[in-house]
């Protein structure tokens, strides 16, 4: 979301939280990388917008995220879920939202929030354009 534009004003509207792998993975590194998100999500954070929250411990047997197939920020956001009552993730990885319907949570794809988002008034028809803009151009960046 925040490598698409979402303007900050509009993570008022959610509940958004962020578990410490995202915050070491986007804000730590992506600063080090000098990636202009970093600071984007750090400014969030500390307005209070964007909540930082612990990843459920869970046992070994119950562990159905595969190590092989996510990194840790996936990983920490799919237990993390587990901790936040009615969560909802969202993701534009659609390999992870694949794994999220095989079992059965709950997700919203960044390009559906931006259509609801648009529908609630909550972004204009520019700030929609230049949001799906973006996010088709993450995308192809992404796709092999």
């Amino acid at each position: 979301l925040v490598k698409a534009g979402f303007p900050l004003q509009t993570f008022k509207q959610f509940y958004c939280y962020i578990t410490p792998e995202v915050i070491d993975e986007t804000i730590i590194q992506g600063k080090k990388g000098f990636h202009e998100d970093a600071y984007f999500i750090e400014e969030a954070l500390l307005q209070g917008y964007i909540k930082k929250t612990e990843m459920k411990k869970i046992s070994q047997k119950d562990d159905l995220c595969p190590k092989e197939l996510f990194g840790k920020g996936e990983r920490s956001i799919y237990y993390a879920q587990h901790n936040i009552p009615l969560s909802t993730i969202c993701s534009d990885d659609q390999k992870f939202l694949n794994f999220l319907l095989s079992q059965s949570i709950p997700f919203v794809h960044t390009v559906d929030l931006v259509q609801r988002m648009k529908e609630k008034k909550l972004i204009d028809t520019q700030d929609a354009a230049r949001i799906l803009s973006k996010l088709e151009l993450l995308n192809r960046r992404q796709t092999p």
